[in-house]
């Protein structure tokens, strides 16, 4: 077997587990969350949630938009690095707020860092670790846009319809970005 097709191959596998366990992290969290109200014990991770997930939806704008991309890859990279930490130590320590916090800033910072790396040196490994944050960086972008869209139908079904159209709309938009972006 060559080296281009061991290289191809182990790309796709880094794809594929990336894509799986962040689409399991994010569904579990997105799900877990849905029908929570401020009265809630765990309403403070629902709102670190939404931003996280909101962090990465800009970094993906950023991406887009701005004028130093990389500044985009590196909020995409720290908010589902963050997710993902907290969720992972968290399932592993049986759902410990402490240690789930814990693991998401070490993991937030080592996506930081990896992402920083990878930026500089254009090697195999580098290619690796910025497709695994660009996949779980286009799974969570998604993920923003299920829950903001679960709300948007929550909204409108309620009757508030001003608020349940701008959520389309910032759905909609998410969606918008995640088809268009090239490093999604």
């Amino acid at each position: 077997m060559s080296q281009e097709r061991k290289k191809l191959f182990l790309m796709i596998a880094v794809a594929i587990a990336m894509t799986l366990w962040s689409l399991f992290s994010f569904s579990y969290l997105i799900f877990g969350i849905l029908g929570k109200t401020s009265e809630d014990k765990a309403w403070s991770y629902v709102l670190v949630l939404y931003v996280c997930l909101a962090v990465a939806a800009s970094g993906v704008t950023w991406q887009k938009f701005g004028k130093q991309r990389v500044i985009g890859s590196y909020l995409t990279a720290t908010a589902t690095g963050a997710i993902l930490g907290f969720f992972s130590v968290g399932w592993v320590t049986n759902e410990s707020p402490l240690w789930a916090s814990v693991g998401a800033i070490i993991v937030g910072l080592g996506s930081l860092i990896s992402c920083h790396q990878a930026q500089r040196k254009l090697k195999i490994w580098h290619y690796l670790v910025l497709l695994a944050i660009n996949t779980g960086s286009t799974v969570a972008v998604y993920g923003f846009a299920l829950l903001v869209g679960t709300n948007a139908i929550a909204l409108l079904t309620g009757g508030h319809l001003l608020a349940g159209i701008c959520w389309m709309l910032v759905s909609v938009y998410s969606l918008w970005l995640t088809i268009t972006n090239p490093s999604c």
